[in-house]
């Protein structure tokens, strides 16, 4: 189905932006979305929003990190060196977790995109974000 590329940029600056940006909007949690459309083909964008966990890159693998303290985070991993650990969590802050306080570290595989995101679009509407994300395209080499 063919959508309508405006109303999926409003869409997606309804519900999408709360995790990635485009055009120097949203929250730099998530993938940043320029581009995506030549990343990936229509179906995949689809089934990227259906199905977050379907094919999962890995440096967006969640991250749960208990401290001794009894803090809990959870992201994905940023950076890591032997004392620090580096997680992106929610709203798009790095947190530095000193790993001498880290009393549990689990991966797994699961995205931090919620499941069901879809369900709260319209059928019309969700056609409409992945005929605008698909119209993303790169810019072409400078020649």
């Amino acid at each position: 189905a063919k959508g309508n590329v405006d109303n999926g940029k409003a869409v997606f600056r309804r519900i999408c932006i709360a995790c990635h940006k485009i055009y120097g909007e949203g929250v730099d949690y998530g993938p940043d979305m320029m581009g995506v459309g030549s990343r990936m083909k229509k179906e995949l964008i689809a089934e990227s929003i259906l199905e977050p966990n379907a094919k999962l890159d890995p440096k967006f693998l969640t991250t749960n990190v208990e401290t001794k303290d009894g803090e809990a985070y959870t992201g994905f991993i940023l950076s890591e060196t032997p004392e620090v650990l580096n997680l992106k969590i929610a709203g798009g802050i790095t947190q530095a977790i000193k790993k001498t306080t880290i009393a549990k570290r689990e991966t797994i595989k699961q995205s931090s995109m919620p499941e069901g995101l879809a369900a709260g679009m319209s059928p019309t509407e969700f056609i409409d974000v992945v005929e605008f994300l698909n119209s993303l395209k790169a810019p072409a080499a400078a020649k």
